[in-house]
């Protein structure tokens, strides 16, 4: 069952990525997390780069992947590190890769071997910071989509996350008196000419 959050933080959660898209100018949509990871400094290692033992490693924390303040593999390298699992299809790899930047930005601690308490808010917080970077309303509205499949095809999300995607958006449409905030009209200014084929 998903665990909601607070309306602070969800509005939290927005701006940071939103910060994000604003440090950095040569973003565009769909969104390439590799680049995002890039350009935040992270280093990005697929699994399959790996010794088999290692791999192995990377397999018991996560299927799909994780973040580790450094290297998971050498304590003298303090670069932030995304490992990630490469067998995956591509839109699971990004959203993947986005939720693990989400921890970075959001700071979190790495959950590695540490079982805290908070770890499903955090997953939750970085759940929603990769859902919210990969397909913001105000940019979905801009393709005025008429079911999921849209969703999919202009931002390059999975199946079941086009279908995430769209009830998110359609919950977005049906606030009261919607008017566009600060960040989702930087978005728009932004990122409309993305949507412009």
């Amino acid at each position: 069952m998903a665990m909601y959050l607070e309306y602070e933080t969800y509005e939290y959660i927005k701006g940071e990525a939103v910060a994000v898209f604003k440090q950095y100018s040569d973003l565009s949509y769909p969104i390439n997390a590799f680049a995002v990871a890039k350009d935040l400094g992270i280093i990005v290692v697929p699994y399959s780069s790996l010794a088999d033992d290692m791999m192995e490693k990377c397999m018991q924390e996560s299927k799909d992947g994780f973040y580790y303040p450094g290297d998971f593999f050498d304590d003298e390298n303090t670069t932030d590190h995304i490992y990630y699992n490469d067998s995956q299809v591509e839109s699971r790899i990004t959203y993947t890769i986005l939720h693990e930047i989400g921890h970075v930005v959001l700071d979190h601690e790495p959950t590695t071997n540490r079982g805290l308490i908070d770890d499903d808010r955090r997953e939750a917080e970085a759940n929603f910071f990769a859902k919210y970077i990969l397909a913001p309303p105000p940019l979905v509205n801009l393709i005025m989509p008429q079911g999921p499949k849209d969703i999919v095809k202009w931002f390059h999300v999975s199946k079941e996350a086009g279908q995430y995607e769209y009830t998110y958006y359609q919950k977005w449409l049906d606030l009261p008196f919607h008017m566009y905030t600060e960040y989702e009209s930087y978005l728009i200014d932004r990122f409309a000419c993305c949507f412009n084929k």
